[in-house]
C-alpha cells in the first residue's frame, strides 16, 4: 500500500493521498485505468519485471483524485480477478477484509460490487493477529469474528463494471503481448 501512494506522491505530486482517498472516492468522474505492478505483478499473472503505468483516454482522467481512485480500483481489481479465478477450485460466497486500505468504504463496495460477493468488514483495523490465534488455537471458523462489524452487499456498478472488463483487456495485452 505505502509503495503505490509513493509512487503517486513522488511521480504525480498528489499530497496527502490517504486522508483524501474517502472523499475521493465518493466522486463520480472518468477514471483512468492503472496496470498496477509497483512491487512487481503479483497473483495471478507473476511477473516481477512489469512496469506500473495508467491508461487513459481523455484530459480529465488525468486530474489527481481520478489517478488515486485508479490506484484503488487497480487494487480491486486484482482482487477480483483472482476471486474469479478461485471461484472454479473453490467457490467463494463472502470476503471478509481487514487492514489498512480495508478502512475505506469505497474500496469495500467497489470489491462487492465487481466480484458480486459481500464483504464482511471486522470492527478491528487489524485481523491478521486474530485470525492466526484462532487458527492456532483449533477455533472452528470465523464467521462469527466479522458479525460485530460492517458488511458492504453487491450493487449494480455498471460504470466500475466496464473499467474491470477494461483492466482486464488492457492486463491480458500488457502481460502476453
Amino acid at each position: 500500500m505505502d509503495a503505490v501512494f509513493r509512487l503517486l506522491r513522488d511521480q504525480f505530486g498528489i499530497d496527502n493521498i490517504e486522508a483524501r482517498l474517502p472523499a475521493w472516492l465518493r466522486m463520480a468522474g472518468e477514471i483512468p485505468l492503472f496496470l498496477n505492478g509497483v512491487a512487481g505483478l503479483g497473483s495471478p499473472w507473476w511477473r516481477a519485471d512489469f512496469t506500473s503505468r495508467f491508461i487513459s483516454q481523455r484530459e480529465a482522467q488525468n486530474e489527481p483524485w481520478a489517478q488515486a481512485v485508479a490506484v484503488v480500483e487497480s487494487i480491486v481489481f486484482l482482487i477480483a480477478e483472482n476471486l474469479q479465478r478461485l471461484q472454479g477450485e473453490t467457490p467463494v460466497q463472502r470476503i471478509q477484509v481487514s487492514g489498512g486500505l480495508a478502512r475505506l468504504d469505497g474500496l469495500c463496495q467497489r470489491l462487492a460490487d465487481v466480484s458480486g460477493l459481500p464483504i464482511l468488514r471486522s470492527s478491528q483495523s487489524e485481523a491478521t493477529a486474530c485470525g492466526v490465534a484462532w487458527l492456532l488455537a483449533d477455533a472452528e471458523g470465523l464467521t462469527g469474528y466479522a458479525s460485530d462489524g460492517e458488511r458492504f452487499a453487491p450493487q449494480p456498478n455498471p460504470a466500475c463494471s466496464m473499467r474491470y472488463r477494461r483492466w482486464r483487456e488492457e492486463m491480458q495485452q500488457a502481460v502476453i503481448g
